[in-house]
């Protein structure tokens, strides 16, 4: 009972000085987060909603969903939603924020190339990926 105690003890311990999920230094000190907080008022679209929204304070909205998660199914409205997604990038100077440490907590690579076709990579961090359309190709 004593080890117990004081395993639980430590852990407590740790929890208070790292924190856990979102709350760790990790996520609050995220330099791609940093650049969420620092945007104009534009659309923000994300896979990670609850991240952007809880340590930036900005509403964003998740990327088009390919398949229905519940069935595993192909959504009939991807396409529709990816078209949406890419007149609001386009027509409100909107950003793609992609968070996770590489590769294997971003997004799958060609889902990642099918939502970012035609964006340009501004800023690329250790933890994440924004990207938006150049200038050039919003005229």
């Amino acid at each position: 009972v004593t080890l117990q105690a004081v395993a639980g003890a430590r852990q407590l311990e740790s929890l208070r000085l790292e924190g856990m999920g979102f709350n760790s230094p990790r996520w609050r000190n995220a330099p791609t987060l940093e650049y969420v907080r620092e945007l104009p008022d534009v659309p923000i679209f994300t896979n990670e909603l609850a991240a952007v929204y809880l340590l930036t304070g900005r509403a964003a909205t998740f990327l088009p969903a390919e398949f229905n998660v519940a069935t595993g199914q192909a959504r009939s409205e991807y396409a529709s939603d990816l078209s949406k997604m890419r007149q609001a990038l386009r027509q409100e100077a909107g950003v793609v924020v992609v968070l996770g440490t590489p590769p294997w907590k971003r997004l799958e690579p060609d889902y990642l190339a099918e939502i970012t076709s035609g964006l340009t990579l501004v800023a690329e961090y250790d933890d994440g990926l924004i990207f938006k359309y150049a200038a050039s190709s919003s005229q």
